[in-house]
């Protein structure tokens, strides 16, 4: 019997400390605090452009629709390939440079 009496006060502490933490919690997403959570962003590397930035670059220079965009390296050097699809339904691979955005390979 001396056990169930130490899990009802582990369970009693347990409703105490929720008890205590819920209140303030509430109010706090009441009063709209919650927007000021930090949410993620992805990461990227200082001097090099968003994907959006590179997919604008890509959709200057040639005609279709931006597919994928992905990072990838030659010869150690980091690249953006962009895939797009042209009018005439082929698909075309497109390096990009990520800090001047000029194409690589056309």
């Amino acid at each position: 019997m001396r056990a169930r009496s130490g899990t009802s006060h582990a369970c009693a502490g347990l409703l105490l400390t929720i008890a205590c933490i819920l209140p303030p919690l509430e109010g706090a997403l009441a009063s709209g605090a919650h927007h000021s959570v930090p949410t993620a962003v992805p990461l990227r590397r200082p001097g090099n452009h968003s994907f959006k930035d590179v997919s604008a670059a890509v959709a200057r220079e040639v005609p279709g629709r931006i597919l994928r965009v992905r990072e990838l390296r030659r010869g150690g050097r980091l690249l953006y390939m962009v895939r797009v699809l042209r009018p005439d339904g082929k698909r075309r691979d497109v390096l990009v440079d990520p800090v001047t955005l000029a194409l690589v390979d056309k």
